[in-house]
């Protein structure tokens, strides 16, 4: 008996809940604006931009060119052994990748 009046009890919210959530409005999507890049700031703030040139944030997040990377992308020489399992492996054309070796 306190079964059934506990699956009542339930499905008298479950419906009561869909049946609210019907009457609501219709909230309209809103398109987020694209990101314009920090180029587009560099008119109007120079020096802000030219000081985040140099921390290490942003060098750190740099893509892997010849002008970023302290090393060589020459087979053999572009591969950083973690362990035994694993190897972190420059390459050009794929960024960088990480494989196992097991």
């Amino acid at each position: 008996m306190k079964g059934l009046i506990f699956l009542l009890i339930l499905s008298f919210i479950g419906i009561g809940s869909i049946i609210c959530t019907a009457w609501l409005p219709a909230v309209p999507a809103q398109k987020m604006p694209a990101f314009a890049g920090s180029e587009a700031c560099k008119s109007c703030h120079h020096d802000i931009f030219n000081d985040t040139r140099h921390t290490a944030h942003y060098l750190s997040s740099a893509l892997p060119d010849d002008a970023h990377i302290k090393g060589t992308f020459a087979p053999g020489k572009n591969e950083f052994v973690y362990n035994q399992w694993m190897v972190l492996v420059l390459d050009k054309k794929k960024m960088f990748s990480c494989r196992r070796l097991i």
